[in-house]
C-alpha cells in the first residue's frame, strides 16, 4: 500500500538542520524520499507516534552517507507515521524533500 506524496521543509530561517513534522498519512514500513541538492551533510530521520510528541532519532537504517543530495533513497521506518528530517550540517537555503510512506 502506497501512502500519499507529501513534502517536508527544512526552513533555514526556523531551524537549518531539522524539518517540520511530516505526516505520512499512514503507518509506514518504508519511506521513499527524494533528497534535493544540499550542502554536504548526512540526512537522517526522527520518528514519533503522534504529531506533537517527542521525536526520537531512527537508527542506521535511516541515515545516508555524506552527500550533496540530488537523488532518491528508501529508508526502513518500521511502522511510524510522523517524521522529521535531520541534516548533520545546517543548510544555507530552504530545502524541500518529497516523499511517501509505503508498506508491503
Amino acid at each position: 500500500m502506497l501512502g500519499p506524496i507529501v513534502t517536508g521543509l527544512i526552513d533555514q530561517s526556523v531551524d537549518d538542520d531539522l524539518s517540520e513534522a511530516v505526516d505520512l498519512g499512514m503507518e509506514a514500513e518504508y519511506l521513499q524520499i527524494q533528497i534535493p541538492t544540499l550542502d554536504s551533510c548526512q540526512i537522517g530521520l526522527q520518528v514519533c507516534n503522534t504529531p506533537d510528541g517527542t521525536y526520537a532519532v531512527l537508527g542506521a537504517s535511516a541515515l545516508t552517507d555524506t552527500t550533496t543530495g540530488g537523488y532518491t533513497d528508501i529508508f526502513t521506518l518500521g511502522g511510524f507515521r510522523y517524521i522529521k528530517i535531520t541534516s548533520s550540517v545546517g543548510q544555507s537555503a530552504d530545502e524541500t524533500f518529497t516523499m511517501r510512506g509505503w508498506s508491503p
